[in-house]
């Protein structure tokens, strides 16, 4: 993980290979799960979406095959905004929603959020401005209540784009000043 986070995603794929053989042997589905959601972070990191992508459906099998609601909501999410880095916005759409809803039954704040997030920028993508604004406003409720900082953030830059694309530039610029 601290691999991932300084960009190493060399390092970070090999430290989460040899942590998903380790879980495997052990026959530790929950961990297998979360080295596959690692390693999909460290593809996507790479530029290589279709591969993280297939890493999130082995973490989603696993989590549904131990009934981990949170860990299926977060894997939902991440293949639903895989498929919109990968133009898929439709698709992105439909995963992104069910990550919504089973976040919030799973009551996991932080995941709802990030799928708010990710659906508003399907929406943002398919021309439903309105739409994704309404998304991230959401998200950036849950964000705040939460006091996810970093979140809020790249949540507020995401209202700043869509505004913009609106020709909303007042308001673009004033989410701009106003969190800077």
């Amino acid at each position: 993980t601290a691999h991932y986070a300084m960009g190493d995603y060399e390092e970070a794929l090999r430290h989460y290979t040899d942590c998903l053989m380790l879980y495997r042997r052990l026959g530790n589905r929950l961990g297998e799960a979360r080295a596959h959601q690692g390693l999909s972070g460290g593809a996507a990191g790479q530029g290589r979406y279709a591969g993280a992508l297939d890493h999130n459906r082995q973490a989603l099998r696993l989590y549904q095959a131990i009934g981990e609601k949170a860990g299926e909501a977060e894997a939902l999410n991440n293949i639903g905004w895989l498929h919109g880095l990968l133009g898929d916005y439709q698709q992105a759409r439909i995963l992104c929603r069910e990550a919504v809803a089973l976040s919030v039954e799973a009551g996991h704040h932080r995941i709802e959020a990030e799928s708010w997030d990710s659906l508003g920028y399907a929406e943002h993508r398919l021309g439903n401005l309105s739409e994704a604004i309404a998304c991230y406003e959401h998200a950036l409720g849950i964000f705040r209540e939460g006091g996810e900082r970093l979140y809020e953030a790249v949540n507020l830059s995401h209202i700043g784009d869509v505004r913009h694309d609106a020709g909303e530039l007042p308001q673009a610029r004033e989410i701009g000043r106003a969190h800077v």
